[in-house]
């Protein structure tokens, strides 16, 4: 949401076409009304119905954070407070268990026919930041600013589009190759630590097998070409979002088989790259037409 915001910002600072900055704002707004929306749910004050009887008593389960709670019945009235009581809050869900009608009546006399919960103080559940994503903000950000914003950067762009151009107008290639080739094993070093502490183990066999299929899929999926030259760090951390909600939903949906869950991924790859090869004839096509309208004008 942030990035979106700033990128509308900046655009707008440049004064581009909105065109250029619509894009981004979608998120931003979708991030603001939910942010919005889980201030509002935890500030709320939460009122739960008991499904009481005459008889029969019931459990009500409270949320997250809930410190003290009211006990309120109603008997053609409006509603009545019946006991109030303070809960020692948890992390988890915890229940209340309301008594039976006739049990309420026999304490407070009363032709009492509904019985509600009321949470009138809550603690509000911390919002932290896990550490993974801060680095991963550290990272992409350290990225993006390499590859837009340096010479360097610039270079390991023009060598992905073409290695024989790139070598002809003066770019050392080799020098590029092996800065390349450093920077992927210290990003794939420090994955490979990140991983490790989430899982709290590590085989030096099978550990990590196929992830490099997951990488290339949420690259191409962020728009990067198989090529090289082309891709923003913004795509490919979409990308890699947008794999781990596949990911997930192979896991999820008892429709989808677990054990298609590569093929699923290579069909993804497969699918990026045949909008990808569509999409550069279609604009190829397009520019020549519009060369030729120009010619043909000129």
């Amino acid at each position: 949401m942030l990035a979106g915001a700033g990128w509308v910002l900046w655009q707008r600072f440049r004064k581009q076409d909105i065109k250029s900055y619509l894009w981004p704002a979608i998120p931003a707004v979708m991030g603001a009304v939910i942010i919005g929306a889980g201030i509002y749910q935890a500030k709320h004050t939460p009122i739960l119905d008991a499904p009481v009887s005459a008889e029969a008593a019931a459990k009500v389960d409270l949320p997250l954070g809930a410190r003290t709670i009211k006990l309120e019945g109603n008997s053609g009235q409006g509603w009545q407070l019946l006991d109030q009581q303070s809960i020692k809050a948890h992390d988890r869900v915890q229940q209340v268990e309301v008594p039976s009608l006739n049990a309420i009546a026999a304490f407070k006399p009363g032709d009492w026919n509904a019985v509600r919960v009321v949470v009138t103080e809550r603690t509000l559940p911390r919002i932290g930041i896990p550490a993974p994503c801060l680095i991963l903000m550290v990272v992409a950000i350290a990225a993006g600013i390499f590859l837009n914003h340096t010479i360097y950067g610039r270079y390991l762009l023009a060598l992905g589009r073409n290695e024989e151009a790139a070598k002809y107008s003066g770019i050392n290639t080799d020098r590029m190759l092996i800065l390349a080739y450093v920077i992927c094993s210290l990003l794939a070093g420090l994955g490979g630590v990140l991983f490790v502490m989430d899982v709290n183990s590590a085989q030096p066999v099978d550990f990590g097998n196929f992830y490099e299929l997951y990488a290339i899929a949420a690259a191409v999926l962020g728009g990067c070409s198989l090529r090289g030259g082309e891709g923003t760090i913004l795509g490919v951390i979409i990308g890699a979002c947008l794999m781990r909600v596949l990911k997930n939903m192979i896991t999820l949906v008892d429709a989808i088989p677990t054990h298609i869950e590569y093929a699923i991924i290579g069909a993804v790859i497969l699918a990026g790259v045949t909008v990808d090869e569509l999409i550069k004839r279609y604009a190829a096509k397009r520019a020549a037409i519009r060369q030729q309208q120009e010619a043909q004008e000129g």
